[in-house]
């Protein structure tokens, strides 16, 4: 190497070497509220461009779903689709039924109006017009609890659609969707309907007010469960006439009964009556198949996960995880669908796939839990592996959403120093409020100079003192990406 080089090479090592003291000084001006773990990895080659507390364990929230939707998607592979499959018993003669009809959960968790629409639709064309016994849904798939240990304690009051209950058969990620829409003339009162159609013992109150033109709209729907399966649904707050038409949603009290009642309107719409109740079931070896209904592929799974940070696409995939792939010492064939054996699951690829290593923890698969510790050396290092696997790299990374543009980045990234780099951050977000303030940021961000970086920042507010906003925590993990990108 001549002087020239010599000297140009120190001279570029000293502007980047400092350049990193004065961003791991701004980490540490932040020490006294907030514990944060950083780490940026050149793809190409898996060199750590720079690191902060990197091998601390902290709580990730949601962005544990990179784990959970990256092993779905190399367990099961982009284009697998999972089958809920219906049953009859008795006879079936000139499209009557005389018997009940079954429906077997096979823990689909993108199973939503529009495909109960094809399955209605298609049973009209093969005939069917009713059926003269009950409707049944199998869960067996899922045994135990419908949700993980972090949520048991909320089971019976959280009415929170981010909290829906786990089932092998779910619809619409088991919320029940509230439509409002606003008075024609502005006289009348708001309309409040359920969406797609009403279902029994489900009963709408409406208490929502017309607002004069330009009133902020303060929307709200209050569930309240009765005994019988069914709830009242209690829509409140105003809407102006000039206002648009909002969704709400809560989460459902019973997934077989609602779920079942749902199946039940959808067939109505085609003519086919279901004359007796919705109940919840085992199927009969006797049972006949009747029809398969094919759901959406792992790819579009995975963006619903990924995009909106659902956890019921979570805890569903971790459960069926458990069920497809866990098995229990000294047996041949999978166990069931329990958190505990998609725990297994999880941790194994984690440790096999991803190279995790110390004392990670894996409680849940939703990032819902405060148990779970990932480092963010873990998370970075995750990523350049998956981005390395043509097998499912490109529909991993469809799944995120972008900076400012989509899912749970779109608010994100609209500073005048950080709006540069709206549509060129793919990441997914975590937060959590309780018992710390958890706020987390993963993914990746193209370079001029290195290409491809995989990035995560894992920030926790400290035990014991004032919790920093999770507004401050995200604005400084955009502050920190920018300065820390331009240095390298």
């Amino acid at each position: 190497m001549n002087n020239f080089m010599f000297i140009f090479f120190i001279f570029c090592f000293a502007s980047v070497s400092a350049a990193s003291v004065r961003i791991t000084r701004m980490l540490d001006s932040m020490s006294g509220s907030t514990t944060q773990s950083i780490a940026i990895i050149r793809v190409s080659d898996g060199k750590l461009l720079y690191g902060y507390n990197k091998d601390k364990h902290l709580i990730p929230a949601s962005v544990t779903k990179l784990i959970t939707s990256a092993a779905a998607l190399k367990l099961w592979g982009a284009h697998h689709k999972f089958k809920t499959e219906v049953f009859y018993t008795g006879m079936r003669k000139k499209g009557v039924i005389t018997g009940d009809i079954i429906l077997k959960g096979d823990g689909d968790p993108y199973l939503v109006s529009e495909k109960l629409w094809q399955m209605a639709a298609d049973l009209r064309i093969l005939g069917l017009n009713k059926i003269s016994g009950d409707l049944i849904i199998d869960q067996s798939l899922f045994p135990g609890d419908d949700r993980d240990s972090s949520r048991k304690a909320g089971r019976h009051s959280s009415a929170n659609a981010y909290d829906a209950p786990v089932s092998a058969l779910g619809i619409n990620f088991n919320t029940f969707e509230v439509f409002i829409a606003p008075s024609v003339s502005g006289q009348y009162q708001p309309r409040v309907t359920l969406s797609p159609y009403p279902i029994r013992n489900v009963l709408l109150k409406n208490t929502v007010v017309s607002l004069p033109q330009g009133k902020a709209s303060n929307l709200s729907v209050k569930r309240v469960s009765n005994s019988n399966g069914g709830a009242t649904l209690i829509a409140s707050g105003g809407l102006s006439n000039s206002s648009e038409s909002k969704k709400l949603y809560t989460s459902v009290n019973n997934p077989s009964f609602t779920s079942g009642e749902i199946i039940r309107s959808f067939l109505a719409k085609e003519g086919i009556k279901v004359l007796g109740i919705v109940k919840n079931g085992t199927l009969s070896k006797k049972a006949s198949k009747l029809y398969t209904l094919q759901g959406y592929p792992m790819s579009k799974i995975v963006v619903g996960l990924n995009n909106f940070s659902n956890n019921y696409i979570a805890d569903v995939l971790l459960k069926r995880m458990g069920a497809a792939f866990f098995k229990p010492p000294g047996r041949n064939s999978p166990g069931l669908g329990t958190y505990a054996n998609g725990i297994n699951v999880l941790d194994q690829f984690a440790r096999e796939y991803g190279g995790f290593t110390g004392n990670f923890v894996l409680k849940n698969g939703s990032g819902l839990s405060p148990e779970n510790r990932l480092s963010s050396y873990s998370m970075a290092n995750l990523l350049k592996i998956i981005s390395n696997d043509l097998d499912f790299f490109p529909e991993f990374f469809a799944s995120l959403p972008a900076a400012g543009i989509s899912g749970t980045m779109k608010k994100r990234f609209k500073s005048s120093q950080t709006k540069h780099l709206r549509g060129k951050v793919r990441a997914k977000t975590g937060t959590l409020t309780s018992p710390l303030s958890v706020s987390s940021l993963t993914g990746y961000v193209k370079h001029e100079k290195h290409g491809l970086l995989s990035f995560s920042i894992i920030q926790n507010g400290q035990q014991g003192k004032k919790q920093p906003s999770i507004y401050d925590l995200r604005l400084s993990q955009e502050k920190i990406l920018v300065k820390t990108l331009s240095s390298l």
